[in-house]
């Protein structure tokens, strides 16, 4: 009986040594951001020159992004406090035109930055719904893909349908790097024959 006793209490007395260890594993963020919620677009043509050509996309970070940005926003958060930094937070667009196919290719999903299909959103805590601006150095970069319109009458008798996607890079307090990617919103479409979604 006393050894079993003995046995009870070294059992005990190691999951007490244990849990306040396991406590301090080292701080892994959320790698489920999901999709982009709320997402809208508008067709802007600036000025008499038409000098500017392009879509506003704005959408809603999931409530999953939403934890990250306030992680990264609270200087004494474990995401600070353990040496990570963001690199990049990103929207992605893809569309398709009256019935055709989306543009989406795999190789989307490890490339992608500057004058790609992507543009930088800036999502702070408390502003979680915020525009990314899309021209024609973001529609070019797709393959296969059809121009901008140079003209809003286009969409009198077009329509595009757009969906969106976060892409999150940070590294870790080894510099190691990470790129985690959303699933797509929920298709929009656009044209002069509906109210702007």
């Amino acid at each position: 009986m006393k050894s079993k006793n003995c046995l009870l209490f070294f059992v005990f007395l190691l999951i007490f040594l244990i849990l306040p260890l396991s406590a301090y594993a080292a701080y892994h963020p959320d790698t489920n951001f999901g999709a982009p919620q709320n997402t809208a677009v508008s067709f802007r043509e600036d000025g008499y020159e038409k000098t500017w050509i392009g879509f506003d996309c704005t959408v809603t970070a999931s409530n999953e992004l939403q934890k990250f940005v306030d992680d990264v926003d609270d200087s004494s958060s474990a995401f600070n406090t353990e040496g990570y930094r963001v690199d990049e937070l990103l929207l992605q667009l893809d569309y398709k035109v009256d019935n055709g196919n989306w543009h989406y290719q795999n190789n989307w999903d490890s490339d992608y930055g500057y004058n790609t299909n992507a543009s930088m959103i800036r999502i702070e805590s408390g502003t979680y719904t915020n525009t990314a601006i899309f021209d024609n150095r973001q529609f070019e970069s797709i393959s296969g893909g059809e121009s901008l319109p140079q003209d809003s009458s286009y969409f009198d008798a077009h329509t595009w349908q757009l969906r969106a996607r976060f892409v999150v890079a940070y590294k870790d307090n080894d510099g190691n790097s990470h790129d985690y990617i959303s699933d797509w919103s929920q298709p929009v479409s656009y044209s002069n024959k509906q109210t702007v979604e």
